[in-house]
């Protein structure tokens, strides 16, 4: 179905994502650039567009996970959407999110529940009102504060990724290109994603448990390239951002310029089998990611705490070099009563990837010997996290117990503001 829109412009398909990037005023901590898609679904132009942030960006109004504005931009009675109303309209009141910051929303009894339930699951031991009460200062105590000083160090690690993409002079160049070179992708696995023979893919894909998979993707070359350039890059005076929390040593490679390749290989090669294996984790809507490098050796990060990725889809390559021991255990997916059952223990072989659900409990045991690096894509889908199927999860407590394997060592609720915030303003109930 399409229509003409004058203020719109051209002609418009329900459903056409219009990309932009616009520009915030330095007299803001938002000040910078930031890349947004305007997604006009099935019941525009009755409804106004869908407006999602594709930078990341730390701002009350925007949900972190999908980068969709919260509440409605378009509620003012003063200014109620008209199908009539043009798209300088819209992008007018997205750059108000910057100069009229509401830091209170609307929280409702199940938003308070399935907060507590994932942050801080003690919380809901006290009587619900008390829930109510605590779970608005914190969201007013962390909308007010902590989200300024999150923009504030976020505004510092853009213009680190800057510096480092414009100022490094990389070790192999081609390694940066926009598309990724198919000459260093396996040939099955190449010719299963011009064909999707699904003949093919039952000879390439090994199941090595439930939602989780295996299959050879990169050549021994490429793999040989990307530890040179990560240990080219350590060697430089640029900024150096670490992967996540739990990684010490390794490198976040959207950081020095590879963020379009590895979007490239994302959609290209990681969304087709997401279509396939994970239908129900965003299928082939991945639109996101976060893509680093780890690095294991004796005597710095030697193995990997039990935990769950910030991911719908985790892409994991090993590279190489030479190395023993530091192999994967799988055990069970969030919402299942095997969440904490040990299911696989899977050994690297460099080149080839293991493509699992995010919400797949997981970690590496102990190198003993050797350096292994690997190549992490964690590949985020903003409309499923806006589904009923992505805040619905809860995770089952198994009749059968938990494996010892299967407990993290370093487990802690939230954040540590989180922790906290409710250390000084809530009473735990007597045991």
């Amino acid at each position: 179905m399409q229509f003409i829109s004058e203020q719109f412009g051209d002609i418009i398909s329900l459903g056409e994502i219009l990309s932009l990037e616009i520009e915030v005023p330095e007299d803001t901590v938002y000040r910078g650039n930031y890349k947004l898609d305007v997604i006009f679904t099935d019941t525009f132009p009755s409804d106004p567009p869908l407006i999602l942030f594709k930078s990341i960006i730390y701002h009350c109004q925007i949900d972190q996970s999908t980068g969709r504005v919260q509440g409605s931009i378009f509620e003012d009675p003063k200014d109620n959407w008209a199908d009539n109303m043009s798209l300088v309209w819209v992008l007018n009141k997205v750059y108000q999110l910057f100069s009229n910051i509401l830091y209170e929303e609307p929280i409702t009894i199940e938003e308070i529940y399935m907060f507590w339930s994932s942050e801080a699951p003690f919380m809901l031991n006290i009587p619900q009102s008390e829930q109510i009460v605590a779970a608005k200062q914190f969201q007013n105590n962390y909308m007010k504060k902590i989200r300024p000083l999150q923009q504030s160090a976020l505004n510092d690690l853009m213009r680190d990724r800057k510096i480092s993409s414009m100022n490094y002079e990389p070790l192999h160049p081609e390694l940066f290109e926009e598309n990724l070179k198919e000459e260093w992708i396996d040939p099955l696995f190449l010719d299963w994603i011009k064909t999707r023979d699904e003949n093919l893919l039952e000879n390439i894909l090994t199941v090595e448990a439930d939602h989780v998979f295996s299959f050879q993707l990169f050549s021994e070359e490429y793999c040989l390239m990307l530890i040179e350039e990560l240990e080219n890059y350590e060697k430089t005076d640029l900024p150096k951002k670490r992967p996540n929390t739990m990684n010490n040593y390794g490198l976040i490679l959207d950081d020095i310029g590879m963020e379009n390749v590895l979007d490239h290989v994302m959609h290209k090669y990681v969304s087709p089998l997401s279509g396939l294996l994970f239908p129900e984790w965003g299928g082939e809507t991945l639109d996101r990611h976060h893509g680093f490098m780890v690095q294991y050796r004796v005597g710095e990060d030697v193995n990997l705490d039990m935990h769950i990725d910030d991911s719908e889809v985790t892409l994991n390559v090993s590279l190489g070099k030479v190395f023993d021991g530091g192999s994967l255990r799988f055990c069970g997916t969030v919402g299942e009563d095997e969440f904490m059952k040990l299911a696989k223990q899977y050994t690297h072989i460099p080149g080839r990837a293991v493509i699992h659900s995010g919400k797949h409990r997981h970690g590496a045991e102990d190198i003993s010997s050797g350096e292994r690096y690997n190549l992490i894509l964690w590949c985020k889908s903003s409309l499923y996290r806006m589904s009923p199927a992505s805040s619905s999860l809860e995770r089952s407590q198994t009749e059968l117990g938990a494996d010892a394997i299967c407990e993290s060592i370093s487990s802690a609720i939230g954040t540590p503001q989180l922790y906290d915030f409710a250390m000084q303003n809530v009473k735990r109930p007597d045991k």
